[in-house]
Formats: structure tokens, sequence, C-alpha cells
């Protein structure tokens, strides 16, 4: 997909309601200094405190519910191969109780192998197989198909922070695809936005925060407009998040289309991509004037 260089490997914002801010900033501290090189002090920040370490950028912010951690990875720092679990080891790091009840082998991370089954879907079926979340993943590909998104303005995430291509063609035979309606032309997506937009599924999705923590948001990669994905049966729901809060309102009405063409087809199973009624883009996606 373009636009993937220089993107971050990871980006978070947590909150921690049962630690204090002092504890966080050391439990950080422990963790970015594991590596053995010398550690930079904290800094203040725009919002609290920051400290930059091997590519890593970490930021504590104090704050009435708890405080607040936001932290990016960059895509070749020294903790990337451990990026996923970083909140993980941050929070086992910070020498409340929990600490002491953490197993001395801890098994990977769940998000860090799609819970535990590779280049899987959000329930563990891989595309094609028929399930509750499939029915989300097939809309998702009958509303870029519909809509003329290039190749080049989407991707896919199987493994964490990291983007692929799509690995489907033709996800109906191309008859069907020959004569599903479409918004334009292939290949005039550019043209029809001031902007390129980007297309994100993604299998892997977020992990489950450590025991008392908050996770507000979880890009990883951050990268790409839209971040698509299923969380895993039995909720199935659907989650669309954008790293940009001015393509929150697109956001939320990209899931509401979404939303609807999935009920669609988990009432119809059978029912093919071309049949589905996918509202044009132009409308979806439309910038709404401020009030």
């Amino acid at each position: 997909m373009a636009r993937e260089g220089g993107a971050d490997l990871l980006r978070l914002h947590a909150i921690a309601p049962h630690l204090s801010t002092d504890e966080l900033l050391r439990g950080v501290s422990r963790v970015l200094g594991g590596s053995g090189s010398r550690l930079g002090a904290w800094r203040p920040g725009r919002y609290g405190q920051v400290l930059r370490h091997d590519g890593v950028t970490a930021e504590v912010v104090g704050s009435w519910d708890g405080p607040e951690l936001r932290l990016r990875c960059g895509s070749d720092p020294a903790h990337a191969s451990r990026a996923g679990d970083l909140l993980t080891d941050i929070a086992a790091a910070t020498g409340d109780a929990r600490r002491d009840s953490r197993p001395a082998a801890r098994p990977p991370a769940r998000h860090s192998t799609d819970h535990g089954r590779s280049r899987r879907g959000p329930n563990g079926r891989g595309p094609g197989e028929n399930g509750p979340s499939e029915h989300g993943y097939r809309a998702w590909q009958a509303m870029m198909r519909h809509w003329c998104i290039p190749e080049s303005a989407l991707a896919e995430v199987r493994s964490p922070g990291r983007l692929g291509p799509v690995d489907w063609l033709f996800p109906e035979p191309p008859s069907a695809l020959d004569s599903m309606p479409s918004d334009s032309a292939p290949g005039t997506q550019e043209a029809a936005h001031a902007e390129p937009l980007t297309f994100i599924f993604d299998h892997v999705g977020p992990p489950e925060p450590p025991p008392g923590w908050l996770l507000r948001s979880w890009f990883s990669p951050d990268a790409g407009t839209f971040h698509c994905s299923v969380q895993p049966a039995p909720s199935g729901r659907l989650r669309v998040r954008t790293p940009h809060s001015a393509d929150r309102e697109r956001a939320a009405a990209f899931l509401s289309a979404w939303r609807t063409l999935t009920v669609e087809l988990a009432a119809r199973p059978g029912l093919p991509l071309s049949a589905l009624s996918v509202p044009p883009r132009v409308f979806v996606l439309a910038r709404r004037p401020l009030a």
C-alpha cells in the first residue's frame, strides 16, 4: 500500500487508573532502559513528561482518572521485535501487585499470533471460510470493489505492525465482479478526491489490555486512513478506526454502511457480492459542513 514508508510500527494511548503517575514513569523507564543502552531523562512535553529512547517516544500525562500513556514505536527501533508487547511489559514493570503474580515464562501475547491462529481472521477462520466474521470481511471486499479502490490504497494486516497486500483478486467469480455496479471506472479514485484515502483490513486487531488498564487507541502500524476489523466471536462487532481526528465523522459513516451490508450478508449467506446494494462512496465519505 502506498505511503507505508516512514509509518510508525505502533502508536497507542492507554490509561492506568490503578497506578500513580510516578509508578507509570518508572515502569516505562525500566522497559525502555532494559536493552542496556543509556537512558535519557524525562523532559517536559506538550502535555506531560516525554522520554525518547531507541526509536520509542513515550509521553506520560497525569489525569484525575489515572495517568495516561501515549507511545510511538518507530519502524526499526531496538524494541521493534516486541513492539506489540510493550504495553504488557510496562504494566509488568510498574511494581504493583500484578508483577509478583506474573509467571516466570510468559506465553506469547495473544495479539502477537492473532490469538494463536496465524494468518487467520478474527474468529480463527481464514478468508473464504464461512463464519460470522467472514460476513464482515466479504462486505468490506464488496465496498472496496464497488468503490473502485485501487490496489495501491488497500492493505491487510496479518502480522502485527506489518502491512501486506490484499490476498484476494476475485472474492466472487469474475463474471459476478464484472457485473457489479461501480461508482466510477477503475483508476479514477485518486481524481475523485483531493486527498488519497487508504483502507486497511486488520485481521489481528488490538490486544486485550493488561489487567486494570484501559486501551483508548491502538494503531499497528500507524498508517492509512481507515482501519477496519471484526472483533472475535461471539460478538463479531465491526470496528472502523482512524488515526486522524478530522476523519472520525467519515469513519462513523463508513462503519454504518459496512454494518448494513454485513447484516444483509449474515441474513442471506449465499448472496453474491454483486447483489449487495453498496451506497455510493461519495455519499458515505463526503465531508459534511460544520454546523
